[in-house]
């Protein structure tokens, strides 16, 4: 999932994470997105500080408009998508 032609903020986050912002950029609420990776809320909580700090991004508005200027979208393929 990791583009070469990202920026560096943007490779620096896990598979995990770029999961997470996939799924906040497509507008999915942290429950929403526990429950399609099946974890729990308080982990989607946990890995958005983590995001939000490598990014230095804390709104969630700021991480929606940099994850989906950088090209971070759910692709089909994705089995977070279903």
């Amino acid at each position: 999932m990791i583009n070469s032609e990202w920026p560096s903020e943007l490779k620096t986050l896990t598979e995990r994470e770029l999961q997470i912002l996939t799924l906040i950029a497509a507008g999915y609420t942290n429950k929403e997105i526990g429950s399609r990776l099946n974890i729990a809320t308080a982990t989607v909580r946990n890995n958005i500080t983590r995001i939000r700090a490598k990014l230095n991004l804390h709104a969630r508005g700021k991480l929606i408009r940099f994850a989906l200027d950088n090209g971070l979208r759910l692709d089909s393929q994705d089995p977070a998508a279903d």
